[in-house]
């Protein structure tokens, strides 16, 4: 019984994702109009939570290959929202790090987001809030423990 409870909830979550990603986040068109793409967002989101990071270990949270993630630092250095800086033990280790400009951006990018989810969300009956919230925050504690 546990494993097919497990397998449903595999499954649940490979079903769930792209229903979140098309009716709750399609508006990306924020990040279009200044040029970045959802991947460039989820770098900057991985440099606020964890700091200044080496270049293979954005890699390896992101899964995305050097040779994929080289272009996409170089443009987020050219628009001012990261910087790259040389290792002091091994110059040929690059740490990547948001720039206050960056910052000021992630902040704005995520209160103009948030106000999307919000505005997305009062299509919902009170009924349809209330089960939602329950279940986001139980998903929210059971997911802590992983």
């Amino acid at each position: 019984m546990r494993n097919r409870k497990i397998e449903n909830i595999a499954s649940f979550f490979l079903s769930f994702f792209p229903v979140i990603k098309k009716k709750i986040f399609p508006p990306v068109d924020n990040l279009h109009k200044k040029e970045i793409s959802p991947t460039h967002f989820a770098i900057l989101m991985l440099l606020e939570e964890a700091g200044k990071l080496p270049t293979t270990e954005i890699g390896k949270r992101l899964l995305i290959l050097k040779s994929n993630l080289t272009p996409l630092i170089n443009k987020l250095i050219a628009k001012d929202l990261v910087e790259r800086e040389a290792a002091d033990h091994d110059r040929r280790i690059m740490y990547i790090q948001l720039t206050d400009h960056g910052r000021q951006f992630l902040k704005s990018e995520i209160n103009a987001l948030h106000k999307d989810v919000e505005k997305r969300l009062e299509d919902l009956d009170e009924d349809d809030i209330n089960k939602l919230y329950d279940a986001i925050k139980t998903i929210n504690e059971v997911m802590k423990k992983l």
